[in-house]
C-alpha cells in the first residue's frame, strides 16, 4: 500500500493486477526527494528485487514488501482498505478522507491464470 500526503492519493495494492510494477512507480510521490533505502547486499539477496521496508516520512507512506511483511510492519503489501483506513486515522487523523483512492483491475479469468501460474511454480 502506498500513501501520498502531497499528492493525496492512496493506492490499494490487490492479488495478481500487477500492482508490484505500479506499485514501485508510484512510491516516489510517497517519499522526500532525497530519500535513499540503504540495503546491504545480504538484505536485497534475502528479500528479493521488488521488497522493501516499511517507509513512513512526512511525505506519505511506503508499506513493506518482503516475506513475512504482516508479523512486522504496520503498513503492508496487499493490506485490506479497512485497516489502511483505521490505521491512517490512529496515525494522521483526516488524511484518509481526503485522499482519492487508487487500485489495479484486471481481466477475471487472466487473472486466474496468473494465479494458477504463480501457485504452481516448480
Amino acid at each position: 500500500m502506498l500513501a501520498s500526503y502531497h499528492k493525496k492519493f492512496i493506492y490499494v495494492k490487490t492479488m495478481k493486477t500487477a500492482g508490484t510494477s505500479t506499485e514501485a512507480w508510484l512510491e516516489r510521490y510517497c517519499l522526500p526527494d532525497n530519500h535513499q533505502d540503504y540495503w546491504s547486499d545480504v538484505e536485497y539477496r534475502e528479500l528479493g528485487e521488488h521488497s522493501r521496508y516499511m517507509t513512513v516520512t512526512d511525505s506519505g507512506i511506503v508499506g513493506g514488501r518482503y516475506h513475512g511483511v504482516r508479523l512486522h510492519d504496520r503498513y503492508y503489501n496487499h493490506m485490506p482498505l479497512n485497516e489502511i483506513r483505521d490505521r491512517m486515522q490512529q496515525d494522521r487523523p483526516g488524511m484518509f478522507a481526503q485522499c482519492m483512492l487508487i487500485a489495479n483491475a484486471r481481466n477475471p479469468w487472466d487473472r486466474m491464470v496468473s494465479l494458477f501460474w504463480n501457485q504452481n511454480k516448480h
